[in-house]
């Protein structure tokens, strides 16, 4: 999805330059793929939290009904939603301070969950919604996390059926009927 949004936006771009200046090199730069997902994410958040990024960006507050009211919701400077907190001084990466966060339900949080699940070899749903964490803060993420590997044909193969044994019958004679213990 990254990939195609970064294809139309190089189009797009090659279509208002001159013939000397335009790209032709059949790879993305970082910068084209990083553009290209972050203008995906953008497109998901005013569509899914419309109230909220109108609200934000005449910086007011969110609405109490909101579903991200709770985390103290900002727009950052690459104009997506972004989750404040109390972490803000914190000695970490920009993305895993202030996570950006996604609709559970959305077609690309699907496929988002289903890219780590298999990027990070089928990871169980506790790892997976850390390492989605990391960067994105998906509402309902661990229900999507758990349905994601549950449905993941791999690791329903991979986890084995545990068999049931029967306790024995003890035999009649018993060897150690009486026992005692030297100190």
């Amino acid at each position: 999805m990254a990939r195609l949004t970064a294809y139309c936006r190089r189009f797009l771009q090659n279509c208002r330059k001159t013939s000397t200046a335009r790209t032709e090199s059949a790879h993305f730069t970082v910068d084209e793929r990083k553009e290209a997902e972050a203008t995906i994410i953008r497109l998901i958040q005013q569509q899914s939290f419309s109230l909220e990024y109108k609200a934000l960006q005449q910086a007011q507050p969110v609405s109490p009904k909101s579903r991200i009211r709770w985390f103290h919701p900002f727009i950052g400077t690459d104009q997506m939603i972004r989750i404040g907190g109390r972490l803000g001084k914190a000695n970490q990466v920009y993305d895993s301070k202030h996570q950006i966060p996604l609709p559970a339900p959305h077609h690309f949080s699907i496929i988002l969950v289903r890219y780590y699940h298999e990027k990070h070899l089928h990871a169980a749903p506790q790892l997976l919604l850390y390492l989605l964490r990391l960067r994105y803060w998906i509402t309902g993420g661990r229900r999507l996390a758990k349905r994601t590997v549950h449905k993941c044909v791999i690791c329903v193969r991979a986890r084995p059926k545990l068999l049931e044994q029967f306790m024995a019958e003890l035999p009649a004679a018993r060897p150690f009927s009486s026992t005692g213990v030297d100190y």
